[in-house]
């Protein structure tokens, strides 16, 4: 099997990918509902827009996310049922 550095390469971009989904979902929580013991009050009653691309862009990145696991899978698959 000569392209497993290539499925390894991809659990890691999946994996950068979902901490990078992580982390924005933690700051648009944040941003939402606020944090009452460090003082951080809500913003989203202010800054209505940057909730509104907070909400899409953590869509879109749990979709890519979806779309990059498949694409993984599929690739292994495939990868597997090649002759050897």
């Amino acid at each position: 099997m000569q392209d497993t550095p290539l499925c390894y390469a991809k659990h890691v971009n999946i994996l950068l990918l979902l901490s990078g989904v992580s982390a924005a979902m933690a700051i648009g929580y944040v941003g939402r509902f606020g944090q009452q013991k460090t003082g951080w009050i809500s913003i989203c009653d202010r800054v209505q827009k940057f909730c509104d691309k907070i909400m899409v862009s953590i869509v879109l990145s749990f979709l890519a996310v979806i779309f990059l696991l498949l694409l993984t899978v599929t690739s292994a698959y495939k990868l597997k049922s090649l002759p050897n």
